[in-house]
């Protein structure tokens, strides 16, 4: 016999209870894949951009090589690596205005293509100079302004409430972002001195190129599947009438950040240019010189991992990362200067640790203090460290040339690490804007 109404619609209620009970396990983890996929395509895309232009990062491994096959000496070899790093300073300060332009996945795959045009131009020229400069030095180096600056802008649009990429924390997107710009070095080293060994450094640096252009079609995708497209910066908000000290305040923390970025990266810098020479003038063999690349390289890569899960940790987690990270790496700077062989290739992953750790949380204390302008903010930060990409190889190719060792430039080091420390302290707490 057929139930009663009233228990037929309490027995449909209950089964359908029963279903929707049944289905919750469910629709969370759907709603959950569908909410972290945007995001994951977006810092995926981000990563491929890093991990192709961080072959800047090689260059150490390309200096002997280039300096034996021309006969030029180390200082003039490296003027395309300053160029290099002045040119994606520069870029970086232009850039975020660029890219709003154009759609996020094209500005993202031309950057890569515009650097693996100017590395196949620097490799495929082996007698000219001009292609390493125009080649490596412009080309290469506008492509490391425009992809990075679009990869840190991506990743300060996770974790903001409310958008499609809530799901993503901020902080472990800087630091897997900037965390992809080093895995070139840390994972390709060995593999591009053994390429360098077989075909010479200018046929590697022409397969770097055609690697990049290829990489551009990944890049692109990825970033047109998370539906991301980077806004153009905002103005600075105009001071009340008569109230200036906003506007002040903000000038001075801009200024703070430039000169704790100048300072806190020319010991980083100094080494990703010089840390085979480093090593071999304190001593070390020649034949270990990529793997101690690959290791300062890998501090480099953990310093930018765990800086970025500590800037989330806590709301000025950043900044005492900032401060600390560049005292460690004024002592171990004045390692080197002292001259313990022994230590050289310790100290030198500590420097890249440190080095790593300050390229995330820079970013971050400026996303703090200008979350709404932090790609123009960071950009005009950014330039000071294309100073120190110009200044601080350049002092110690010179000083090698003249003393044949870098006990002078790691103590000069020091003492700019130190002072990187003091600015850094300084730095306000909360947001100024």
């Amino acid at each position: 016999a057929r139930a009663p109404a009233p228990r037929r619609v309490a027995a449909r209620a209950a089964a359908a209870g029963a279903a929707v009970v049944d289905a919750d396990p469910e629709e969370p983890i759907t709603s959950f894949a569908a909410s972290i996929a945007a995001p994951l395509c977006a810092v995926s895309g981000a990563i491929i951009l890093n991990v192709a232009l961080g072959s800047l990062y090689t260059w150490s491994v390309f200096l002997a090589p280039l300096q034996e096959a021309t006969g030029m000496g180390r200082a003039a070899l490296s003027v395309p690596f300053g160029l290099a790093t002045a040119t994606f300073a520069t870029t970086m300060a232009v850039a975020p205005r660029l890219v709003a332009r154009a759609p996020t996945p094209l500005a993202a795959g031309a950057s890569l293509a515009l650097g693996g045009v100017g590395l196949a131009l620097a490799g495929g020229l082996p007698q000219s100079f001009a292609a390493l400069l125009i080649g490596f030095g412009l080309c290469f180096g506008a492509a490391n302004g425009i992809g990075y600056g679009a990869s840190l802008a991506t990743a300060n649009m996770m974790g903001v409430k409310g958008s499609a990429f809530e799901r993503l924390p901020k902080g472990i997107a800087t630091g897997l972002a900037v965390g992809g710009y080093v895995a070139t070095p840390v994972f390709f080293s060995q593999l591009l001195k053994a390429r360098v060994a077989e075909f010479g450094a200018h046929a590697t640096l022409l397969q770097l190129g055609i690697i990049l252009v290829a990489l551009a079609i990944p890049a692109w995708a990825l970033y047109a599947a998370s539906g991301l497209q980077l806004p153009m910066p905002k103005k600075p908000a105009k001071a009340a009438s008569g109230d200036a000290k906003p506007t002040a305040a903000a000038g001075s923390a801009v200024l703070r950040l430039q000169l704790a970025c100048a300072t806190g990266a020319t010991a980083g810098l100094m080494t990703i240019a010089h840390a085979a020479g480093i090593w071999q003038a304190a001593g070390g063999a020649a034949c270990a010189a990529a793997s101690v690349v690959s290791g300062a390289s890998l501090a480099n890569f953990f310093g930018r991992i765990g800086a970025g899960a500590a800037a989330d940790a806590s709301p000025r987690g950043a900044k005492r990362v900032l401060v600390g990270a560049s005292t460690v790496s004024a002592l171990a700077c004045a390692t080197l200067a002292a001259g313990p062989g022994g230590l050289a290739g310790v100290a030198l992953a500590v420097v890249g640790c440190c080095y790593g750790a300050t390229m995330t949380c820079l970013p971050a204390v400026t996303s703090r203090l200008f979350p709404e302008r932090f790609s123009d903010v960071y950009g005009r930060v950014f330039a000071t460290w294309g100073a120190a990409g110009v200044l601080a190889p350049l002092m110690a190719g010179a000083l090698f040339d003249r003393m044949g060792n870098y006990a002078i430039s790691c103590g000069i080091a020091a003492a700019i690490a130190f002072t990187s420390a003091s600015i850094s302290a300084t730095l306000p707490g909360s947001r100024l804007e």
